[in-house]
């Protein structure tokens, strides 16, 4: 690795790591938006951002992607111990329920763990690091906190933003909506220094975020006439939609488009402290504490109308200990132990926002049910952003961590010998709304006549889950001569089959096929899904070889290789809920909406075992998923303060987690969700790196990727058709970027000493940058008709048939970003005319198509004033996106009757770059 300093860069050769470390200072000073790490992320080569799904019901799937590896395949540290546990916000815990995402707070940031003030370094290694770093095969992030000294010392901030100087977005000026209101506020500061001198130290730090984001809506609403058509039980439904704009024209039968804009309030805190104490000579303690509580209201994201409105909020909490015993000068022992929550809720109403209606609660919910506690989500299967759901739809989920970690240190002649034990125990308590019911309707004409496809109503019990991971590890960084180091070693990985924490299982099944379903039931009480393994024993070894060693023109030649598991309870998250161990529901096909009252009725708590259940079935033989990755590279010093080097990435994923969606696999259940280790995915990729140290004024971290990520599904479990057969859903990962080249950059500008007055107007400034470019993301079109209904609860992705002589895209300034996909290119694939399910998957091949690309200058100017030797005052400007070169988002590849916006753009790339945005901005 390289560690990037103040002063030098030194370069190090004691294994064959690929890792990026940015220091404090450039930190500090580059242009982040919301004052987040994400930003630093992507200056490091082979990571691209991943494709997340917005709003209060959306899925945080990592926020990014290392070398082809998932987004919930990231390992994230701070201070040595685990970040990763969130607790997602939505319908189930997701992958993370396993402890496999970091906690962010609402508005997607890391400030929630360390505030970038608090920050002494970050780094992030990214391919064949040693046998210490693991649970996971993505990418480690690993954060170190600041501590106190003996000088007193500390900094205040406070940082404004609003509209004035911010262009309108550009969907609000193509259909002239007015621009809404962008303000956002970022304020605190840190204090560190001693309490006992040369004994014990403190350093205490706060940062305040208030905001208000900007937001264009596009979708439809019923129109005037389909609204006085409704049944009047219907009535209050249709009418709940906000009123089409005055004169707009019917695109569908019953529907018309509308737009509106508007800002979506966000809020949120972080304090936290850290303690430093020394014991005696050879032994050092440390406590730290940290609290973040955030809030968000959130009007029409996602796929919600524009009147449905979320209110979201998220707490953090983590407390760790630590010491440092130095046993003898060769000997070092590293404790840490950590406790740390994340926790939130999200409830949703219907307000009068475009002149939509509030619908009665007691019009949807049987007693004694209110929106307090019960929630109803009308979903269509026509037209765009027509979705609503009030209710309390999350009353609580949270995830609790007890983590410990012990590292010995031990150097023998020319070993360096490392030996740790890390042990995780997760606690994720799911809180769904008690009672809910989500009616189905195929097109406008069906919700007049209260026709609904299906509804099926939910009797969801709250349950708290248990999860356990140990490693252990030993590694030994052998330095064979002077030119020659070598690290190699083993790790051991268990990841424990989960449980309740009432002590029993949940339950497994018999009768497990890929191909033959006849036998497919739930087991006896007690089975576990699937049992514990404990062969998962991963070698690692790595080489660094100094082929020149010149000080200032070094040239090294680095090499390695590893095996690397992930955890094999990720999928649980998409089992909570509707399904294990405590809940039930029905289904019902065609009847009457509203709901009769024997519809409406609760179920009763049961797993499904009934005709039109769901029967969720893992694999009994589930076992960790793992990847092989390999690297070679060459890195070459430019002098003192410079380097360059150029890799090959490599990596072969084996037994990744997949998920087949099985329509009536025998007479007892209507599906089943199948899980099993089918999965595969390669990356490959030349990456390269330019850094230059802080060296008279100018610093700099240059990074491109040319790679190419190929998988048989990229989110979690990938849905469709059948675990015999996966490979017919491979294709370009859902990440795949093709060229990624970031750049990071700060000049100190010298100024004029030549007098006073000339010092006075030219010195204290500075200029800062960051530029990111990304190619096109895949995009993957789904067939959403009435007759991929089944698919569709199930979660498969029926793709559309190609028609022949049809050009896949169509271009001209009518369409955002000036390109589109062509409606006409696609149609369904044949369907049984009994059950009007599709035969076969279409012949659309999985993300074949691509989305516009991804430009973008962050820029910023500081001028500081000294006012005394030890205190200055620093002024800054910061622009982003300071070209206006416009970002639009991935195209809208729902292909269904009345979505009007089918293949284009429909929003800007801000508004779907996390769940407020952060990371890209664009105008």
């Amino acid at each position: 690795s390289i560690s990037v300093q103040a002063d030098a860069v030194t370069v190090e050769t004691q294994d064959a790591r690929v890792s990026t470390v940015v220091d404090r200072q450039f930190v500090e000073n580059l242009p982040l938006s919301g004052r987040s790490f994400q930003s630093l992320v992507y200056l490091t080569p082979g990571v691209v951002p991943t494709q997340i799904i917005t709003g209060p019901v959306g899925t945080n799937m990592g926020g990014f992607v290392v070398n082809g590896q998932r987004g919930d395949a990231n390992y994230w540290t701070v201070d040595g111990v685990s970040a990763n546990f969130a607790s997602t916000v939505g319908s189930n815990l997701g992958p993370g329920v396993a402890g496999s995402l970091p906690a962010t707070n609402v508005v997607g940031g890391t400030n929630g763990l360390v505030a970038v003030d608090a920050l002494q370094e970050f780094r992030i290694q990214t391919s064949s690091y040693a046998p210490e770093f693991g649970r996971s095969p993505g990418g480690q992030i690993s954060i170190q906190t600041r501590s106190g000294t003996n000088r007193f010392h500390g900094t205040a901030f406070n940082y404004f933003r609003n509209g004035v100087m911010d262009a309108a977005d550009w969907f609000a000026n193509a259909n002239r909506l007015t621009k809404p209101i962008v303000k956002q506020n970022n304020f605190g500061g840190v204090i560190g220094g001693p309490i006992i001198k040369d004994k014990t130290f403190f350093f205490f730090s706060y940062e305040g975020f208030r905001l208000k984001l900007p937001y264009t809506f596009l979708g439809t609403v019923p129109t005037l006439a389909a609204r006085q058509g409704a049944i009047p039980a219907m009535q209050p439904y249709v009418n709940a939609y906000p009123l089409p704009a005055p004169g707009a024209v019917e695109v569908s039968l019953g529907i018309a488009p509308y737009g509106a804009t508007y800002s979506n309030p966000a809020s949120a805190d972080a304090y936290s402290i850290r303690v430093d104490h020394q014991v005696a000579n050879n032994l050092n303690l440390f406590g730290r504490y940290n609290q973040s509580p955030s809030s968000a209201n959130e009007r029409g994201t996602g796929t919600a109308t524009a009147n449905n409105v979320c209110d979201i909020n998220i707490s953090t909490k983590t407390a760790t200990v630590g010491t440092t015993w130095t046993i003898s000068p060769e000997i070092v022992n590293d404790a840490r132990f950590n406790y740390s929550s994340h926790s939130g809720n999200a409830g949703c109403i219907m307000d009068t926002f475009g002149g939509g209606t509030d619908i009665p609660a007691e019009s949807i919910f049987p007693s004694p049910f209110t929106y307090e506690n019960g929630w109803m989500a009308i979903n269509t299967f026509f037209g765009s952003n027509m979705r609503f759901n009030p209710g309390m739809y999350d009353p609580l989920n949270s995830m609790q961590q007890y983590n410990a970690v012990d590292t010995l240190t031990m150097q023998k002649g020319r070993h360096g010998l490392k030996f740790g034990v890390d042990y995780r125990h997760m606690l994720p308590f799911f809180g769904f709304a008690q009672y809910l019911s989500v009616p189905f309707f195929g097109s406008m004409s069906d919700m007049q006549a209260g026709n609904n496809v299906l509804i099926f109503v939910l009797n969801s019990a709250r349950v708290k889950y248990s999860f356990h991971n140990l490693s252990l590890f030993g590694q030994d960084t052998w330095r064979v001569n002077p030119r020659l180091n070598l690290t190699y070693g083993l790790r051991w990985d268990v990841d424990f089959s989960p449980r309740t924490t009432f002590n029993e299982n949940i339950l497994g099944v018999t009768g497990f096929s890929l191909t033959d379903y006849s036998n497919l039931a739930l087991a006896p009480a007690g089975t576990p899904p699937y049992s514990t393994r404990y062969g998962n024993v991963a070698p690692r070894i790595g080489a660094a070889y100094q082929l020149s060693q010149n000080p200032d023109w070094g040239l090294v030649l680095r090499g390695g290789f590893g095996v690397f598991y992930g955890l094999v309870n990720t999928e649980i998250g998409s089992t909570i809920g509707a399904y294990y161990p405590q809940g039930g529901y029905t289904i019902f096909f065609g009847v009457p909406f509203p709901s009769t009252p024997e519809v409406a009725a609760l179920p009763p708590i049961a797993p499904p075992s009934s005709t039109y259940g769901t029967l969720l079935a893992f694999d009994p033989h589930l076992n960790a998923p793992y990847a092989l990755e390999w690297n070679v590279a060459l890195q070459q010093s430019l002098g003192k303060a410079q380097t360059f080097s150029v890799s090959y990435i490599g990596a072969s994923n084996k037994r990744m987690l997949a998920r087949a969606s099985i329509s009536n696999p025998n007479p007892n259940y209507g599906s089943a969700e199948l899980f099993a280790n089918t999965g595969t995915a390669s990356y490959n990729a030349l990456q390269a790196q330019y850094r230059r140290a802080l060296v008279s004024g100018l610093q700099a971290l240059v990074s491109y990727s040319w790679s190419h990520s190929i998988d048989t599904g990229s989110y979690g479990a990938y849905a469709n058709g059948s675990l015999a057969d996966v490979n017919v859903n491979r294709g370009s990962s859902d990440y795949d970027i093709r060229h990624a080249l970031s750049a990071a950059l700060t000049y100190q500008v010298p100024g004029v000493k030549s007098n006073r007055l000339a010092r006075a107007i030219t010195g204290g400034w500075s200029f800062h940058n960051i530029v990111q470019i990304l190619s096109g993301a895949p995009v993957d079109v789904l067939d959403a008709t009435y007759s991929a209904l089944t698919q569709q609860l199930a979660s498969a992705q029926i793709r559309p048939d190609i028609v022949p002589g049809q050009p896949l895209y169509l271009s001209g300034p009518q369409y955002p970003g000036g390109k589109a996909l062509n409606p006409a290119a696609f149609t369904h694939p044949p369907v049984d005319s009994g059950t009007g399910l599709p035969i076969r998957q279409g012949n659309l091949t999985r993300n074949s198509l691509r989305a516009p690309g991804l430009a973008q200058w962050d820029f910023a100017v500081h001028r500081e004033f000294p006012i005394h030797e030890a205190v200055k005052l620093q002024f800054r400007a910061e622009l982003f996106n300071v070209l206006n070169h416009p970002n639009f988002g991935l195209f809208e590849t729902t292909f269904q009757p009345g979505n009007i916006f089918f293949g284009q753009s429909t929003a800007m790339r801000n508004q779907l770059g996390g769940r407020l945005g952060w990371g890209i901005q664009s105008s």
